[in-house]
C-alpha cells in the first residue's frame, strides 16, 4: 500500500517523508506495537459493526495519551463516508468520523523537530481514502491507495500492506502543556491502524499523571459591554477529566478567576483589567492549587461586539440537510446564499469535510434551489464538476483554515485560482466581492442550474448582458417527484446582477454549446449560464450585487435598489455591519 500526500493549507507544501524517521531515536509516546497488527485497538479484530453502538466517532470524544484505555476508547478501526456500517446511506446522507488524541507535554521544542509517525495496518480495497491529520490546527491530508481484503475491515492475519505516514512537525507547531490530534477520513473508505508513535528531542517528556488539559488561551476578538463598561476577555480553552476540582487563573500576579467546576470540555471568558494599549501580560493557570500552565498572553482594545458575535453558523452544517448552511442569511429572507460542494442528490449541499466549492448559489430551500455564481481564472469551464475533483470542474480546493462563517458574512480562500472570496446578503439579494491576486482577468461564472438536493429541469431561460455594469435574465425551473411521486415544484427565477467593474468579454452556454459574446433565450436546457470576465490588472478586486424575485424582472431590480444599490452603494462591510447589528438568521 502506498502514499499520496497533499496539504489542506496554502502556506506552502511541507516534505513528507514515507521511510524511517532518522536522526530522532526518542519516543515521546506510542500507542499500539508497529507489528502489522490492531489487536491493541477497541473492537479488534472484527467488531467494526459496533462502531456507532460504542459512540465512536464523535467530535466531543477523546483519548487521553498516558491515560485512557487502548482496548476500551481507541478502535481499530475510521469509518470513511462511503462506508455503511459508519453510518452513511441512501437515507442518512454522508457521514464522517473524528478521533481526537490529547496529550500534555512538559517542555516545548526548542532545538530539532518533532516527527509524528502514523502506521496503517490496511485500508479500504474498494473505497480509496483520503485521511486528514490535523495537529494543532493545521491539517495534512494523505491520499491511501487501497488495501488487501474483501472489503471488510478484519485483521489480516499476514500482517501485510503495511504503510507508514511521517510528519516533520515544525518547532512552533508542538507546544508544551496540552496539545491535540484529529484525524477523520474526509473521502472514501476505513483506515485500519497499527501504531501511533510522536518522536522528538529528549528533554520532551509526556506528562501522564494530569486533569486538566488546557488546549488554547488567548484574548476575545471583541469586547462586551458590562454596566455600561467595556469589558476585554481571555478565553481559555480546556478539557476537565474529573469532577469537582478547583480551577484558578492569575494574570500579572492578580487572581481573575476561581471556580470548582464538573467534568468536560469548556471555553471560560474570564474578564481582565481593562488596557487601552497593546501589552504582553503573564498568565498562570492552577488546578487544586497546583500549576498547570504559565505562559503569555497578547491583551489590547478590540472592537465592541455582542451576542451576534457568540453565533456559530457552521454548527449543524455537518451530516445536514439542503437548508441549513454556513451562508449570511437574514431572518426569513428569500435569498440564502451559501458555499455549495455536494453533488446533486440526498442531503446535498454544504458538507464540511469536502475540502471544494462548486458555487455559491442563492436559493436553499426545501425543494427550491438556483442561480449559482463563482469565481474562476484560467482555462474556461462551464460544469461544477465533481465534489471530490477539482479538475473536473470550475469548482476550486479551499483552505479550510481561512474559512470564516460568523453571523453577517461568509468568506473563504478559493486555493485553484488564489482568489478571496466574501459574500453577505440582504431579504431578496446578495452581495459578493471577489479579489484576483495571480490573475489579469477575473470570470466570473453564472450558472443556472446549480447541484441541489432535488433536482430540476429548465423549461425555458433568458440571459442577456444588458450594460456593461449589469445582467438580467430568468430560468423557469421544475422539480418532478419531489416528496411523492404525483408532487412537482415549478417557479421562475428572475435576476438582475450589477457589478463594479465595466465587462470586457462575456459568453453563454447551452449545454455543451459555448458561444462567445453572445445573449441567450432558449425553451429548454440540461445546463445554462453566462460568464462575464474584468480587467483586474491593477485594482484586483470585483464585487456584484444581485437581487432576485420569484414574479418578475422589475420586482427584482426593485429589490436589488432598495436592499442594496441605493442604501449601501458598493460597500460591502457597511452591509454586514448592518446586519450584525440587527441580527441575521443561520
Amino acid at each position: 500500500m502506498k502514499l499520496r500526500f497533499s496539504l489542506s493549507f496554502a502556506a506552502g507544501l511541507l516534505f513528507m517523508c514515507a521511510q524511517s524517521v532518522v536522526g530522532q531515536e526518542h519516543t515521546i509516546w506510542q500507542l499500539g506495537n508497529s507489528d502489522g497488527s490492531s489487536s491493541e485497538f477497541a473492537l479488534s479484530p472484527n467488531g467494526y459493526k459496533k462502531f456507532l453502538e460504542h459512540d465512536f466517532g464523535y467530535e466531543d470524544n477523546a483519548f487521553i495519551i498516558g491515560q485512557s484505555s487502548l482496548t476500551r476508547d481507541l478502535p481499530y478501526v475510521l469509518p470513511g463516508p462511503a462506508n455503511e456500517w459508519g453510518g452513511t446511506g441512501g437515507t442518512s446522507g454522508l457521514r464522517t468520523h473524528f478521533l481526537n488524541l490529547y496529550y500534555v507535554l512538559n517542555n516545548s521544542i526548542k532545538n530539532g523537530q518533532c516527527t509524528l509517525q502514523v502506521k496503517l495496518a490496511n485500508s479500504d480495497p474498494k473505497n480509496e481514502p483520503t485521511l486528514q491529520i490535523v495537529i494543532n490546527g493545521k491539517p495534512y491530508n494523505f491520499e491511501v491507495e487501497r488495501g488487501a481484503g474483501n472489503g471488510e475491515p478484519l485483521e489480516n492475519p499476514l500482517k501485510s500492506g503495511n504503510s507508514t505516514i511521517n510528519i516533520p512537525l515544525p518547532a512552533d507547531l508542538i507546544k508544551k502543556g496540552g496539545n491535540q490530534i484529529t484525524m477523520t477520513v474526509i473521502k472514501g473508505g476505513w483506515v485500519e491502524f497499527d501504531s501511533f508513535k510522536l518522536l522528538g528531542p529528549q528533554q520532551v517528556k509526556l506528562i501522564a499523571n494530569h486533569s486538566v488539559i488546557v488546549k488554547n488561551v488567548q484574548q476575545a476578538e471583541f469586547e462586551i459591554l458590562n454596566a455600561g463598561k467595556p469589558v476585554q476577555n481571555m478565553l481559555v480553552d480546556l478539557l476537565k477529566l474529573k469532577d469537582d476540582e478547583q480551577l484558578k487563573v492569575v494574570l500579572d500576579g492578580k487572581k481573575i478567576y476561581e471556580k470548582t467546576r464538573e467534568k468536560g470540555a469548556a471555553k471560560l471568558e474570564i474578564p481582565m483589567p481593562y488596557v487601552a494599549k497593546d501589552i504582553w501580560s503573564k498568565y498562570e493557570i492552577y488546578c487544586n492549587g497546583q500549576l498547570i500552565q504559565s505562559s503569555t498572553i497578547k491583551r489590547g482594545p478590540k472592537r465592541l461586539g455582542g451576542v451576534s458575535d457568540y453565533v456559530n453558523t457552521m454548527m449543524g452544517a455537518a451530516h445536514s440537510r439542503w437548508m441549513i448552511a454556513p451562508g449570511p442569511w437574514m431572518p426569513f429572507g428569500m435569498v440564502k446564499i451559501s458555499p455549495d460542494n455536494q453533488n446533486i442528490g440526498w442531503q446535498a449541499g454544504y458538507e464540511p469535510s469536502i475540502e471544494s466549492i462548486g458555487t455559491f448559489s442563492h436559493i436553499h430551500e426545501w425543494t427550491m434551489a438556483g442561480l449559482g455564481t463563482f469565481p474562476t481564472a484560467g482555462q474556461l469551464k462551464t460544469r461544477v464538476g465533481d465534489q471530490y475533483s477539482t479538475n473536473s470542474g470550475y469548482r476550486s480546493a479551499i483552505d479550510k483554515t481561512s474559512e470564516k462563517a460568523p453571523l453577517g458574512y461568509y468568506a473563504v480562500h478559493l486555493l485553484d485560482h488564489d482568489i478571496d472570496v466574501k459574500l453577505t446578503a440582504g431579504t431578496r439579494s446578495s452581495f459578493q466581492q471577489y479579489t484576483y491576486h495571480k490573475s489579469d482577468t477575473g470570470r466570473i461564472m453564472i450558472d443556472l442550474k446549480v447541484n441541489g438536493e432535488y433536482d430540476y429541469k429548465i423549461k425555458d431561460f433568458s440571459l442577456k448582458k444588458v450594460s456593461d455594469y449589469k445582467v438580467v435574465g430568468y430560468s423557469n425551473q421544475l422539480s418532478e417527484n419531489v416528496w411523492s411521486t404525483d408532487a412537482k415544484q415549478d417557479y421562475v427565477v428572475y435576476f438582475v446582477m450589477e457589478f463594479d467593474k465595466p465587462i470586457i468579454n462575456y459568453g453563454t452556454w447551452h449545454n455543451d454549446r459555448l458561444t462567445e459574446r453572445a445573449d441567450l433565450v432558449a425553451d429548454s436546457a440540461q445546463f445554462a449560464g453566462m460568464y462575464v470576465e474584468f480587467d483586474v490588472h491593477k485594482d484586483k478586486a470585483v464585487q456584484l450585487r444581485t437581487g432576485i424575485s420569484y414574479v418578475s424582472l422589475a420586482n427584482a431590480e426593485e429589490n436589488l435598489k432598495t436592499e442594496l444599490s441605493e442604501p449601501f452603494g458598493w460597500s460591502i462591510d457597511r452591509v454586514v455591519e448592518i446586519n450584525i447589528k440587527f441580527g441575521m438568521n443561520f
